[in-house]
């Protein structure tokens, strides 16, 4: 019987604590996995890249980003890392990487699970990374869906991929559905709140509604009608 292996858990992007055998005893190594294959694991820690040989490794487990800023633990954390801390809480059945991108897959089941989360840089310009990402989802027959965080009350615009996305959208005669402050983003944006295919409300089981079923039709094919 072979024993467990301690790394299965952990996958690149992580942040992890790696216990491993040194001369004299034991070491941990604490930081972000940067590389992983069948004969080593690297930790990018606070001195620099530790590359640690598997058959070392005693334990290892994720652990909680780093502090952002000093606080209660509720408070002390970004947003972005608390969403990157929650990527393996429910994990995807299908996962891939675009530079600091993660991309979910999971035949369509729930949005969060079959979204792109955008954190980091992506590695390509903003225009060529959205495109890659609407490839990838494109080839498993699902739509390209971003999951884009921020503080209560921020703006979409605020965020180049947010701006960029509601362009794309509208452009490609894609479903946009916003309620509340939301339609206040798209005036800002410059996108027509009576155009096809663009529905706003006073909540969002009301948007949604009538969101959904434009989405199943891929595209607003009238938004651009010939005049």
């Amino acid at each position: 019987m072979t024993s467990p292996d301690p790394l299965e858990r952990l996958t690149v992007g992580m942040r992890a604590v790696v216990r491993h055998r040194v001369d004299g005893g034991l070491s941990d190594a604490l930081g972000q996995v940067v590389a992983l294959d069948t004969d080593t694991i690297t930790v990018e820690t606070r001195r620099g890249p530790q590359v640690i040989a598997r058959s070392d490794v005693t334990l290892a487990k994720e652990v909680p980003p780093r502090a952002s800023r000093r606080g209660a633990p509720h408070r002390a954390i970004s947003i972005d890392d608390l969403q990157l801390a929650m990527v393996d809480g429910w994990s995807p059945a299908e996962r891939d990487r675009l530079g600091d991108w993660v991309l979910r897959a999971a035949d369509g089941f729930t949005g969060r699970a079959n979204s792109v989360l955008p954190v980091g840089d992506p590695g390509l310009p903003l225009e060529d990374a959205v495109a890659r990402c609407e490839s990838w989802y494109a080839a498993r027959g699902l739509p390209s869906q971003f999951c884009l965080t921020g503080p209560v009350g921020s703006d979409a615009r605020e965020d180049p991929l947010g701006a960029l996305l509601l362009q794309e959208c509208f452009r490609h005669a894609k479903a946009i559905g916003s309620w509340g402050p939301g339609s206040e983003t798209l005036a800002g944006a410059g996108i027509d709140r009576d155009a096809v295919g663009v529905v706003t409300g006073a909540d969002g089981d009301d948007v949604w509604s009538q969101v959904h079923p434009l989405m199943r039709q891929h595209r607003a094919w009238d938004r651009f009608a010939a005049a």
